[in-house]
C-alpha cells in the first residue's frame, strides 16, 4: 500500500552524535581564526557591563553625598517650591542616570568604532579618506549648530518644568486662600502662561533634536556619493593601479559606518 501523500519524505531527524564535541570543535575554529576580534568584543562587553553597574551605583553616592546633606540646609527648601524640588529629583536625576548608564557607554563604543574604521579607511585609500574626513567635518559643524540650539531649549524646558510644578504645588496647597481672595482667574492665567512657556521650550528642544539625525543621514549620503564618484575617477585614471574595485566597495561600506 503506497504511503500517504505528503509523508513519503518524512524521516525522523538523526540525532547529533556527541554535540559537546561538535560545539568544542566549532568554538576552537572561531577562537583560532578570530582571536583578536573576540578579545576586543569581550573587553567591550565587560566595560559596558561595568559602566551600567557603576551608573546605578552612582545614584547611591548622589543621594548620600549630595541630596541628604542638603536636608540639613533648610534655607534651600524655604526658598524653593516643593514642586520644583521634586521636579529636579524625578526628572533631572533620571536624565543624569540615563547619561551615565547609556550615553557614556555608547560614546565609548562609538569612539572605538570610529578609530577602527578610520584606520581601515586609511589602509584602503588615503585620498578617499581625506574626502570622507572633510565631509565628517561638515557633519560635525551641522551637529554643533543644531545641538547648541537644542541644548539651550532643553535647559529651558527643565527650568520651565520646575517652575510649573512648583506653581501647581503652591496653588493646590493654598486652595482655601485662593478661594477666599477670589484668585481663581488669576491662578488659571498664571498657569496658562507657565504652561505656554513649557510648551514652547519643549517644542523647540525636540524640534532641533529630531532634525539632527535626518540632517546627518543626508550628509552621510552625500559623502557616500562623493566617495563613489571619486573612487571611480581614481580607478579609471590609474587603470586600477592606485585603487581596485574591491577597495572601492570596501571603502564605501566603511563610509556608511
Amino acid at each position: 500500500m503506497p504511503a500517504p501523500r505528503g509523508r513519503k519524505n518524512m524521516q525522523p531527524r538523526p540525532k547529533v552524535k556527541n554535540p559537546m564535541k561538535t560545539l568544542k570543535r566549532l568554538l576552537g575554529i572561531i577562537f583560532k581564526r578570530y582571536k583578536l576580534h573576540l578579545s576586543i568584543v569581550f573587553v567591550c562587553i565587560i566595560v559596558s557591563v561595568l559602566a551600567n553597574v557603576q551608573g546605578t551605583m552612582f545614584i547611591q553616592k548622589l543621594i548620600d553625598d549630595y541630596i541628604t546633606p542638603m536636608v540639613q540646609s533648610v534655607k534651600y527648601f524655604d526658598t524653593h517650591p516643593h514642586g520644583d524640588i521634586m521636579s529636579v529629583y524625578t526628572n533631572d536625576v533620571d536624565t543624569l542616570r540615563q547619561m551615565i548608564s547609556q550615553s557614556m557607554p555608547q560614546m565609548f563604543s562609538s569612539a572605538i568604532t570610529i578609530v577602527s574604521v578610520l584606520v581601515s579607511m586609511i589602509m584602503l585609500s588615503i585620498p578617499l579618506t581625506a574626502l570622507t574626513i572633510g565631509m565628517v567635518g561638515v557633519m560635525m559643524l551641522a551637529t554643533k549648530t543644531i545641538a547648541s540650539k537644542s541644548g539651550k531649549y532643553f535647559l529651558a524646558q527643565q527650568q520651565d518644568l520646575g517652575k510649573e510644578n512648583g506653581y501647581i504645588e503652591e496653588m493646590m496647597n493654598g486652595q482655601k486662600v485662593v478661594k477666599v481672595f477670589n484668585h481663581e482667574k488669576k491662578s488659571v492665567e498664571e498657569f496658562n502662561k507657565l504652561n505656554e512657556q513649557l510648551f514652547n521650550s519643549a517644542y523647540n528642544a525636540n524640534k532641533f533634536a529630531n532634525i539632527l539625525m535626518p540632517v546627518n543621514a543626508q550628509l552621510g549620503n552625500v559623502s557616500y556619493v562623493l566617495c563613489a564618484i571619486a573612487g571611480c575617477v581614481l580607478f579609471l585614471v590609474s587603470g586600477g593601479a592606485w585603487i581596485t574595485l574591491g577597495r572601492i566597495v570596501s571603502f564605501l561600506s566603511f563610509n556608511k559606518s
